[in-house]
Order: structure tokens, then sequence, then C-alpha cells
């Protein structure tokens, strides 16, 4: 069955499982309107959506200052043991994990199509070796990869 909801409905229902009920969001105070509470579901997902985006500044400025920096916690040793080294990363490494990558799987905000990648991998994979090995060595990530694109699912 594709419809895997319905597929868990009704063994749920052979077991004599009781289904839980389902409680959506009805209605929220929405800020933008001196906080009166709105049933209209695009303002409501809005509201959400803000909410949840602005959560984790709003916490992190609630947290107090620290008298310590980080390198304070850190153990102070001479031991090669407990660092890491990174190794460049070669051209052919590079293209070994584009070809390896699956043709079926989705291919990001920015990316282009996995069997578009496959049919230039000899050509792309030294610059991108380059990209790779200057973030690493320069510790700067690209601004452009950390956004992401989240959608929800049904589970």
């Amino acid at each position: 069955m594709s419809n895997m909801r319905r597929t868990w409905e009704e063994i749920n229902s052979l077991i004599h499982r009781k289904s839980k009920s389902s409680n959506s969001v009805r209605t929220l105070k929405d800020p933008n309107n001196n906080n009166q509470q709105t049933t209209n579901s695009s303002r409501l997902t809005n509201i959400l959506n803000t909410h949840f985006a602005t959560i984790g500044n709003k916490l992190a400025n609630r947290l107090p200052d620290s008298q310590h920096s980080f390198n304070d916690f850190l153990v102070k040793s001479k031991s090669t043991q407990s660092s890491f080294l990174f190794k460049p990363v070669t051209p052919t490494e590079v293209q070994l994990e584009i070809v390896s990558t699956p043709s079926n799987k989705a291919h990001g905000l920015y990316s282009c199509p996995t069997y578009l990648l496959k049919l230039v991998s000899d050509i792309i994979s030294i610059p991108l070796a380059n990209l790779i090995n200057l973030s690493i060595s320069q510790g700067v990530y690209p601004a452009k990869l950390k956004i992401s694109k989240i959608a929800a699912v049904f589970k």
C-alpha cells in the first residue's frame, strides 16, 4: 500500500488498538494583531513558522554571558592523539563521490540534478576539490550551503 497512514490505521483496528486522537492547532494569538485569536490557516502557519525560526536566537539571548572563553575548557595537550588533521581531498575522491551518489535522490536547494553532475564529474571534480580544501584550510563554510529546505512529513 502506498498510503502508510491508512496501513497503520488498518493494522491498529485489526489488533484492537485505539487510535490516538489528533489534535490540530485551530487558533493562535496573532502578534501582528494585538495578540487577538486567529483561525486563519495561512496566519496560523506563518505564526508557527516565525516562532520556530526565531526561538533559537531568543533562547540564546537569555543565556547569561560567560566569564570564560571556550578555549579555557579545552585540554591543553602536546599529544598528537588529542588533535586531528585533514588530508587534502583529491579530485579523484570527489569524482568517486559524485559518481556513487544515487541518481534518484533529491538534489537540494541550489544543486542541479544528480544525473547532470555525473555527466560532468570529470570536469568539476578539480575545482570542487580545490573549494573543499580551501574551505577546510581556512575554516570558512560557504553561507549558501548553510541554508536548508525543511519539509514536514506526516509520521
